[in-house]
């Protein structure tokens, strides 16, 4: 026998006896694998469960105060178009990481339970496991096995991004939704599902999992990081034209392309639904200060060297190790010499989408991703592309290392001498390129972190290869071989994990909470509930808070009026705001109105600029009155009394949204954008209450188009069944005329 001939294809009888080995893959390993990884995620995170530890940085920050507000306000029965607390004041659907449109998190205010730092850690917890189930979905179709399918699963729930992300709580849903999505945009090897609908009738390869498109891509355009959103459109548009183009190539027939297109059908309802949180992001991104710069912005790719973390620890490869986190467990990359041509075919859509990630996120190939952004301009709004990407090239490394397993597993001999040597060689290259690793990338800060972690990843490559050689002997060494390198990918996993646990775990910060006055218990009323019972007589000053310790976020809490925040949605009248120190004390003082004569200022226009706001001379004057009455969030009412036609201005944020009706007057009245942030209104002569209130824009034709794609949804799944059940009919008596 030759040196290669081992890592050849068995003979064609040989895997023919392997296939009619195969397990049966009966339902109830997929119940024993979801009891067994829901294990892990308890091993993993004992202290997040408990309510010890918590994720870190971003995470019970903004993240989880402006969730807890918007789940306190609907629980009140008032929709929080408008959030006034902070940032000087912002329409909510401006800030596409709040999660309100995201159905999961609506079990809080729907049952009454509080939203407190603790089940905000439980959520997270569930959608590392979530998407760990989501992998094993994914595999148990592409490899048939249920066995590497929770080798798969268990992969997945050390993936490197769950925990260097875990500060982002929308990157880590994006995460956890990839594998589904891949997963119901899966189509199957060959058509095997006979439809017929009036006459008309076709075998298809879609399946029950592909109706599953539009509430998957739902829950993941409005859960996830838009960023993240972005790169998974793309890489889904990839591979299900890859999967088209091979089945065409197969000569699957006519049937493919009907499949593409009802894909593409699934897709748009996926998309469309929504629409109540595309429609006002989309209006309202030109308030944004990132709006006018997002082309110019650089983008953070990944560098050669910092490919180092598909195996290796984060720590220490960059600057930002939520960019880095992947860590494949090297126990499983060892796996990847036994990989064969016929593999690469089979798990083409997957490469492809690895691919166009490559391309996306490695700086080495950054001209051609640039080319690519110029054609498609979108995606360059993915400007964290190493964050963004990287979950779909380790998915795509992770199928080439499974695929050697499975091929090792059910070759004749797997443990035989030649294979171990195989084995025994990669595990050294591994070990070899982390000392590289170490020695020319990681600095000196980092490197005690990086040691420890490869020195243990180099004692678990060790074990197991000693415990390879020793099943050599036993009666059952596949089996043995699917079940122990599982348990030794986890082990081999964690010391990688703990290395980089300053990012993803760090005491619940419980007592920073409590000190600035926010109870955070579970079981308490939310301490921004009472927010919601009833209005103000009028705002009072702002705050500014120069130190984190004194919660800049905390508006969302306590109610106090918040100059700063800590979201990436940065209005831009805010910057505005920070940039003049008039506007900032005007801003600043408690609710405040300005008058200004017609005669002075041009009140006819849209936007006012220059407006002296210490020259406001018709406030002055004795027959004109200007006093706020009551203040609530999406809403406040003046009592106005002016000689003539003047602008009165509030030291208010200017949004597109607000309008005002006058008491007594049919019409309602739109804002005047005043010196760049205020909002200003061009009132009339005489003595009345004027009620300014905000409605997010395009939010009404938003619910109603997602409302109607749901029913969409809902009727192209009774049409399947139908067109199923119909075939079946058809199919009935032709099978009892040929067997008679």
């Amino acid at each position: 026998m030759s040196q290669t001939a081992f890592l050849r294809p068995s003979s064609p009888g040989a895997r023919a006896d392997l296939a009619a080995a195969r397990l049966d893959n009966p339902a109830w390993h997929g119940l024993a694998a979801a009891v067994v990884l829901f294990g892990l995620n308890v091993a993993l995170f004992p202290g997040h469960w408990s309510g010890v530890t918590s994720f870190t940085f971003d995470f019970f920050m903004h993240y989880y105060a402006v969730a807890a507000y918007w789940m306190a306000s609907v629980g009140a029965g008032e929709w929080p178009h408008w959030v006034p607390y902070q940032s000087y004041g912002y329409p909510l659907a401006m800030n596409l990481q709040a999660g309100i449109h995201y159905p999961p998190f609506w079990f809080f205010p729907a049952s009454g339970i509080p939203y407190d730092l603790h089940a905000a850690n439980i959520v997270q917890l569930l959608h590392v496991y979530a998407g760990a189930l989501g992998m094993y979905r994914l595999t148990r179709v592409q490899f048939r096995s249920s066995l590497i399918a929770f080798l798969a699963a268990v992969c997945y729930h050390l993936y490197g991004g769950f925990f260097t992300n875990a500060e982002h709580p929308d990157i880590v849903r994006a995460f956890a939704l990839f594998p589904w999505l891949f997963w119901a945009f899966l189509l199957a090897d060959r058509p095997g599902v006979p439809l017929r609908l009036k006459g008309f009738a076709y075998t298809s390869t879609l399946r029950w999992r592909s109706l599953l498109i539009p509430p998957l891509l739902y829950l993941f355009i409005v859960g996830s990081y838009p960023g993240c959103m972005i790169a998974g459109l793309l890489c889904l548009s990839v591979f299900v034209l890859v999967q088209v183009a091979t089945a065409v190539a197969r000569r699957q027939g006519s049937g493919v392309l009907l499949d593409a297109a009802v894909l593409g059908g699934l897709t748009l309802i996926g998309v469309a639904m929504a629409a109540a949180y595309l429609l006002p992001g989309f209006r309202l991104s030109g308030e944004l200060v990132r709006s006018a710069v997002t082309q110019q912005l650089a983008r953070q790719h990944l560098s050669p060297e910092q490919l180092g973390s598909l195996l290796y620890s984060s720590a220490g490869l960059g600057p930002d190790m939520s960019m880095l986190g992947m860590q494949i467990p090297v126990v499983v990359a060892i796996f990847l010499p036994f990989l064969r041509p016929s593999d690469l075919l089979r798990h083409l859509s997957f490469l492809a989408v690895g691919a166009v990630a490559a391309v996306m996120c490695l700086s080495t190939l950054a001209p051609l991703s640039s080319a690519l952004v110029a054609l498609v301009p979108p995606l360059g709004y993915s400007r964290f592309a190493a964050g963004d990407y990287r979950t779909l090239l380790y998915m795509a490394v992770l199928f080439l290392a499974l695929s050697g397993f499975d091929n090792l597993r059910r070759s004749p001999e797997p443990l035989s001498r030649q294979r171990l040597i195989v084995l025994a060689g990669t595990a050294f290259a591994v070990v070899l390129g982390g000392v590289l690793c170490l020695i020319l990338v990681v600095p000196d800060a980092w490197a005690p972190f990086f040691r420890s972690a490869l020195m243990m990843q180099a004692a678990v490559l060790a074990v197991t290869l000693a415990v390879l050689a020793w099943m050599r002997r036993w009666p059952r060494p596949r089996l043995a071989l699917s079940l122990i390198v599982p348990v030794l990918a986890a082990v081999s996993a964690w010391p990688v994990l703990d290395s980089m646990s300053s990012y993803w775990k760090t005491p619940l910060p419980i007592g920073m909470y409590e000190a600035n006055g926010i109870r955070d218990r579970l079981g308490n009323e939310p301490g921004n509930a009472g927010l919601f019972r009833k209005p103000l007589a009028e705002r009072p000053a702002r705050l500014a808070v120069p130190r984190l310790l004194d919660l800049s976020w905390r508006g969302y809490f306590t109610g106090d009026f918040m100059t700063a925040d800590l979201t990436g949605s940065l209005p831009k009248n805010y910057a505005v705001v920070e940039s003049d120190p008039a506007l900032k004390s005007f801003m600043m003082q408690p609710s405040r109105l300005l008058a200004f004569d017609c005669a002075r200022v041009a009140c006819d226009q849209p936007a006012v600029d220059g407006v002296d706001l210490n020259d406001a001379t018709g406030s002055a004057e004795a027959d004109v009155s200007l006093r706020t009455l009551s203040f609530a969030r999406n809403g406040i009412v003046h009592d106005i009394a002016l000689p003539r036609r003047m602008l009165v201005v509030e030291n208010e944020a200017f949004a597109p949204g607000w309008t005002a009706k006058i008491s007594g007057a049919g019409n309602r009245l739109e804002p005047v954008r005043v010196n760049g942030a205020l909002r200003g209104w061009v009132l009339p002569a005489g003595h009345y209450q004027l009620s300014t209130s905000y409605q997010t824009p395009l939010f009404r034709w938003g619910m109603g188009i997602s409302l109607a794609m749901l029913a969409a949804w809902l009727l192209a799944v009774g049409v399947y069944a139908r067109a199923r059940r119909s075939a079946r009919t058809v199919r009935a008596p032709a099978a009892q005329t040929a067997a008679a």
